[in-house]
């Protein structure tokens, strides 16, 4: 096939992990390629190259070419950096995620965007949920009020409308897709042959075979216990963590998945203040969905 880069701009807890498991089990030829984080599909080289400031075309441009092993499939860059990340999510926080497709329009790669995108209810309080295990220690009210102002300014993980328009102000509507993760979890088969059908390469559609796993959790309840952990292992104004906090929490965290039925399961989640977050999230994604989505093209 003539070369493509397919980008897919995952956002946290949109199944991004499980469709990059997918990728490599159906396409095991690819999952040696350098930018691949085992166990994933990631261009976890691409993104190190945007934060080390390498964000001119041909250094990209040579990346991706020297990816592209099997020209029968297109190079596939799947990361959750693509949208912006948070500190607590990962270390390759500083990348504006705005900027990136901007970068890509300066090779010489033909490229296609596919977002999956989640109920808002559940994109937010999962997104709590992995905050909280990766150490965040702060409430969900408080977690809401930051994500609320980072709406008002337009940026953020939760401001999806406008990463998708950077992406169609570099590439086009045409070059754009979304997909929910509903469709992915309950009917892969239709999903995926959706994206072959979007981007042109028909060996997407065998991917929707391969059995996906839906691990995803709402609930907040069990949460509070690891809230009080969180507080109690954040370091002091000035020091350093304890090479042991990690380590203790990881511990921690293996207890607290053998005994969840010990914890209570009362969620604190809801109410106006969430609906301040995801009011503005839903419209949008309706707005994406009518705009982007193949199903509302035919």
């Amino acid at each position: 096939m003539t070369r493509l880069a397919v980008v897919h701009i995952g956002w946290p807890k949109t199944a991004t992990t499980s469709l990059q498991h997918q990728l490599r089990v159906g396409w095991p030829n690819l999952a040696g390629r350098p930018w691949n984080r085992p166990g994933g599909y990631a261009c976890q080289a691409l993104m190190q190259e945007l934060v080390r400031g390498r964000t001119d075309g041909p250094a990209i441009d040579a990346l991706l070419a020297s990816s592209w092993h099997d020209q029968t499939l297109p190079v596939v860059v799947s990361h959750e950096g693509l949208v912006g990340m948070r500190k607590w999510q990962h270390d390759l926080v500083n990348n504006d995620a705005l900027a990136v497709p901007g970068y890509l329009a300066a090779t010489s790669w033909p490229v296609h965007v596919v977002a999956t995108l989640r109920d808002p209810v559940e994109l937010v309080r999962s997104n709590y949920r992995y905050a909280v295990r990766g150490g965040y220690a702060r409430s969900y009210a408080e977690f809401l009020e930051e994500e609320r102002a980072n709406l008002l300014l337009g940026r953020g993980p939760f401001a999806i409308r406008n990463v998708i328009e950077a992406w169609e102000r570099s590439f086009g509507r045409s070059a754009i897709t979304v997909a929910w993760m509903d469709a992915m979890v309950h009917d892969p088969v239709a999903f995926w042959g959706d994206i072959a059908t979007a981007t042109g390469v028909s060996e997407f559609a065998r991917i929707g075979d391969i059995p996906l796993e839906n691990r995803n959790q709402t609930s907040l309840g069990p949460l509070r216990w690891e809230l009080a952990l969180n507080r109690v292992l954040a370091p002091k104004e000035g020091r350093r963590r304890s090479p042991y906090t990690n380590r203790l929490r990881r511990a921690y965290n293996r207890y607290v998945a053998g005994h969840l039925s010990r914890l209570g399961s009362t969620d604190p989640a809801g109410g106006m203040l969430e609906q301040s977050v995801v009011g503005p999230m839903r419209d949008d994604l309706a707005w994406l969905t009518q705009r982007y989505n193949p199903r509302t093209q035919r």
